[in-house]
């Protein structure tokens, strides 16, 4: 659009035009899809995630709690930003019925349930990461290690099952989005 003439420039009408003129060619991803680099690097970070993850739990089973903490809010901002980054790119490419319209030929239920379920799962498994990390912040060096410990170890697990079940589901999701 810079540098053209404003008679030459289109209307943008979400109906007929998924989004701006060649977005996701400008951008072309890492993994030779159709999808742009912003998607192939946050998947990136989806999909490692919970062996990230691992490893900071291993450093709390190591007794190396510190570092276990620091990995743990690098690993949360990490995650943070790589979604709103995804957002952002999902929005500018027209939003997710522009991008799911792109689905292979798959039923659009089937679809719309897996990213409901994506969805879901996520926001449960940031929001209940983010509690585990302020709760966490406030009682370290006082509670933990300590009587705090088997509940942290619980809700920590279940936030690792969460990231693994939303890289499972984002995976699919990018698949049946952007690969065929």
């Amino acid at each position: 659009m810079v540098g053209t003439p404003v008679t030459e420039r289109r209307s943008r009408n979400a109906k007929t035009d998924p989004g701006p003129s060649g977005y996701l060619k400008e951008m072309p991803g890492l993994f030779g899809t159709r999808a742009s680099l912003v998607v192939d690097v946050s998947l990136s970070v989806f999909v490692l995630m919970p062996l990230l993850l691992f490893v900071a739990i291993r450093r709390a089973r190591n007794r190396d709690h510190r570092g276990h903490q620091r990995m743990q809010i690098a690993l949360f901002v990490t995650m943070t930003v790589a979604v709103v980054l995804l957002e952002v790119d999902i929005r500018l490419a027209g939003g997710t019925s522009a991008i799911a319209g792109r689905a292979i030929s798959l039923s659009s239920d089937v679809i719309r349930v897996v990213l409901l379920a994506h969805i879901g799962v996520a926001v449960a498994t940031w929001l209940g990461w983010l509690s585990l990390l302020v709760v966490s912040r406030r009682r370290f060096e006082s509670v933990l290690p300590g009587v705090f410990s088997r509940r942290h170890r619980r809700l920590g697990l279940a936030v690792w099952a969460g990231n693994i079940v939303n890289a499972v589901s984002g995976t699919l999701l990018y698949v049946v989005t952007f690969v065929s």
